[in-house]
């Protein structure tokens, strides 16, 4: 079997991420290729597959998938100890990647590699590799380590052994090649166990953390006694560390390290049971112990300013959701921790999360500032991952809060009580989901009726009167003419949302020449302060508005946008370049500036939710790169894709 490139890795691990099957175009959008491509590297894939009795399955119009009962068997393929992996890295920043884990792999055992070896490992020149490693030293750097030669035996990572030891877990968790079933280590293995005795002491003194937070401290147990075998745990860090002997994670700690000098038979120094106290007491805890108040406090604090801050910048106003705040004040315990004791944590959702939750990794960054004012730490992008999270919870609620609205409507029945009942029942069966029926009217009460809280008015009637709320006439028995009637005015009534907000005018297609979103933002906003559509204040704020945090969502869309209560007129416009460029996570190739005012935050929060709707369909997007068509654009919102 060959060794697969890094192409079809790519291809095979997006199809190992999804439950449902996706087409060449599909997995060409997300991985930026042709579908063509994608449909050759498969066919490669597969004849490379052969002998190993797996494949990636197409099914004619409906895409391609791995059977579930095969996943293992590819994951086994991909997370194969990395350096007899099937994957070869081909540029330099996988060589980069590549050298780190062989670096981490060889400190397990304390041993040196010499350049000769490297060269022939990696099929490269040794001009090749020491450029490469100048940039393995700078990436070792940010670890406080560095790469050393010793004698003749070649090169070794050199540091203290507290921060050889993280980036060693480091290595292995992010790149999961432990939870594969062929790594091993070579005293341990994967003994199951040990993690079931190491769960039982854990769960006697009341330590509990997460399933991802277990397998991390199993690791790090692994990792400490492999590395014990030739060095001593850093005294002189440790000596630093004010140790809370009375906490259970302390008592947890001894026992923990009793178990395992006895169990495994191992001789291990005292001192590490302070490595393992570190380790417990940055775990999150299930129950936060009692803590100062006046630091509770300052928790608060700052997560009430993060949010003020959010709905003044995005208009969003989290300030009630309790579940956000009490989920964000217990996670800072837990990450104050970590950051108090230097301890970094894996995050190996980060560039998923990234890519698709850029909204709310901006909100999670505003967090992160205001963390680093008020208590002079900086926050690492994997913890602020971890705070996005929240903010997707709160945007799904969020979310359903909106979508629950319905269209309030008013039934006017000039019969009898049965006619009413029956025309109220049709228009329930066939509309419960966008329609609340407030009230049921006789024509002489319709005239004495608040509309403040009305959308629409059903009539039996024809009513000749002028009314501040639009009216449908159907007939008492509610035919098909009747329903369709209702549906065409729903359907209106959800695309003016979009196409109220369109022009020909603000449809601008086959841009050139801009290099990133800043470029991108004023080529299109000049375009359109010359043609009189915005003025120049709106092209500012959305320059600032963009400094502040991407907007990208995503799909290869960006939706700058300008919020503010002085705006008259709300206005959408489409700017679609002829190649991607780089946004600030990913590649951006179609642009849609949003200008609107703050004061119909209903209709503002809908807009959002149809055009991600839309522009979040991969087809919907192909289509427009390669039709660049106003028309087209305004049909999927009268129309639908």
């Amino acid at each position: 079997m060959k060794r697969f490139d890094k192409r079809q890795t790519e291809v095979i691990i997006l199809l190992l991420a999804c439950d449902k099957n996706l087409s060449s175009q599909d997995i060409a959008t997300a991985l930026g290729l042709s579908s063509k491509t994608i449909q050759r590297e498969i066919k490669l894939i597969n004849d490379n597959l052969t002998t190993v009795g797996i494949e990636i399955i197409s099914k004619r119009s409906k895409g391609f998938y791995i059977h579930p009962e095969d996943k293992d068997k590819f994951r086994n393929l991909l997370f194969e100890e990395k350096f007899q992996t099937q994957v070869i890295p081909d540029m330099q920043e996988g060589r980069i990647e590549w050298l780190l884990d062989r670096f981490a792999y060889l400190m397990l055992e304390n041993a040196e590699i010499d350049l000769a070896t490297l060269t022939e490992e990696l099929f490269v020149s040794l001009t090749t590799l020491k450029k490469d490693l100048v940039l393995v030293k700078k990436q070792l750097g940010k670890n406080h380590l560095s790469l050393e030669k010793f004698s003749n035996k070649g090169l070794k990572i050199s540091g203290s052994e507290v921060d050889i030891r993280t980036f060693i877990r480091e290595r292995l968790f992010k790149n999961g090649e432990y939870l594969s079933t062929n790594f091993s280590f070579s005293k341990l293995g994967k003994d199951t166990e040990l993690e079931t005795n190491i769960g039982i002491i854990l769960h006697k003194y009341d330590v509990y953390m997460s399933d991802i937070g277990f397998m991390n401290f199993i690791l790090h147990l692994q990792i400490l006694i492999e590395r014990d075998r030739y060095v001593s745990r850093d005294s002189q860090v440790l000596s630093k560390i004010q140790i809370d002997q009375s906490s259970s994670e302390y008592r947890c700690a001894l026992a923990v390290l009793k178990y395992m000098i006895k169990t495994l038979e191992v001789t291990l120094p005292e001192n590490e049971v302070m490595n393992i106290y570190i380790h417990l007491t940055t775990q999150k805890r299930l129950q936060i112990m009692t803590e100062q108040q006046e630091r509770s406090d300052e928790y608060r604090v700052m997560i009430n300013e993060t949010l003020a801050e959010i709905n003044q910048i995005y208009h969003y106003n989290f300030t009630n959701d309790t579940l956000l705040i009490e989920g964000l004040w217990v996670h800072l315990f837990s990450a104050i921790k970590r950051l108090k004791f230097q301890m970094k944590i894996e995050n190996n959702l980060l560039e998923e999360i990234q890519m698709q939750y850029p909204f709310e990794m901006q909100l999670a960054q505003l967090l992160a500032k205001k963390m680093k004012q008020m208590l002079l730490v900086d926050i690492p992008m994997a913890e602020i991952g971890f705070l996005a999270l929240h903010f997707c919870g709160a945007n799904e609620r969020r979310t359903l809060r909106v979508n629950s609205e319905k269209l309030k409507v008013v039934l006017v029945c000039s019969t009898g009580l049965g006619t009413s009942i029956l025309l109220k029942s049709k228009i329930t069966a066939k509309f419960s989901t966008r329609i609340q029926i407030q009230e049921i009217l006789s024509y002489h009460d319709l005239v004495k009726f608040d509309f403040s809280e009305t959308d629409l008015i059903i009539s039996t009637i024809v009513l000749d009167e002028h009314y501040p709320i639009p009216w449908l006439y159907v007939s008492s028995i509610v035919g098909d003419r009747d329903i369709a009637l209702i549906e065409t005015f729903l359907q209106e009534e959800e695309a003016s949302k979009i196409t109220d907000l369109l022009s020909e005018q603000c449809f601008i297609t086959q841009i050139k020449g801009v290099t990133n979103r800043f470029e991108a933002i004023s080529h299109i906003g000049e375009k359109l302060v010359a043609t009189g559509q915005i003025d120049a204040s709106c092209l500012t704020a959305l320059l600032h508005r963009e400094r502040l945090g991407t907007t990208e969502i995503g799909n290869l869309v960006a939706i700058p946008h300008c919020m503010d209560e002085d705006i008259l007129y709300p206005k959408l416009a489409i700017g679609i370049l002829e190649k991607p460029i780089h946004w600030k996570y990913q590649d951006v190739q179609i642009i849609v500036l949003f200008f609107m005012d703050t004061k119909n935050k209903v209709f503002l929060q809908s807009v959002f939710q149809d055009l991600y709707a839309q522009l979040s369909k991969p087809k919907v997007v192909e289509n427009m790169i390669r039709q660049q068509d106003y028309s087209y654009f305004k049909k999927l919102f009268t129309q639908g894709e």
